[in-house]
């Protein structure tokens, strides 16, 4: 793992990332970021170009995802403009990651989008954080913390259920603690999509389950995150995986 992540901030240390923006932009993203008291942002700081591995235990098997690069301390509309070398980049994600190696490892089938449980569209983004919560969560609950339900319109205890009904085949996955198992496995995955790049010199910058790239290197990066992912989980190739992390 040492030697691996001195592999890629090795790359990552010869390259520079910045964000497209004039100085005035720029001081008034500053601004923002630290007068913002809905969100823990903090101010840019650009000379955090490496990366670490945090884990959640001391034998290195629960978490592990990648952190420290400013750019995952910026709010996510604006990493459409971080450049690298001063050339525009793209961000890939895998999707719908973790939901699909639940159902890989229940041998069954996720039909349509993870997050569709048939509530307005517009309220994805909040569905999808119930349900990573509900992964990592360790004990059953009606209250899920931080989640903000009652814009859908619904209780958080209505949202759950919905989720559970939705994931019928998975339910006995949920409030048992394995979200950290579970991003453990992505930081493998992540680990090598990392580091089949650098050892070409190609930088790539992690967002947790997505990645930041220079453009124009959508199929390489596409082709190697299916790969690593193949190979990660067992029972993956039960599936088109394409289709799960093609952010088309």
């Amino acid at each position: 793992m040492r030697k691996n992540i001195n592999i890629i901030n090795d790359c990552l240390k010869r390259h520079w990332s910045d964000l497209e923006l004039t100085d005035v932009k720029w001081e008034e993203l500053q601004t923002s970021l630290l007068s913002d008291k809905e969100y823990d942002y903090s101010p840019i700081l650009l000379h955090k170009q490496t990366i670490k591995r945090i884990f959640n235990d001391e034998n290195f098997t629960q978490g592990g995802r990648f952190y420290g690069g400013w750019w995952q301390t910026i709010p996510s509309p604006y990493r459409a403009l971080i450049t690298i070398d001063g050339s525009r980049t793209n961000e890939f994600d895998f999707g719908k990651l973790h939901p699909t190696m639940m159902y890989a490892e229940a041998n069954a089938t996720c039909e349509g989008d993870a997050y569709d449980i048939g509530i307005d569209t517009k309220h994805r983004d909040t569905i999808k954080e119930l349900f990573n919560a509900m992964v990592q969560m360790k004990q059953f609950t009606d209250h899920p913390p931080r989640i903000k339900c009652r814009q859908t319109g619904k209780t958080c205890k209505q949202l759950r259920d919905m989720i559970l009904k939705r994931h019928e085949p998975i339910k006995h996955m949920f409030f048992c603690g394995m979200g950290n198992n579970l991003q453990y496995r992505d930081s493998i995955i992540a680990e090598q999509v990392m580091l089949h790049f650098a050892k070409n010199d190609i930088p790539v910058l992690p967002v947790h389950d997505s990645f930041i790239i220079t453009a124009g290197l959508f199929i390489d990066l596409l082709e190697v995150m299916e790969k690593e992912f193949k190979k990660t989980d067992r029972c993956t190739n039960r599936y088109t995986v394409c289709r799960e992390i093609c952010p088309c």
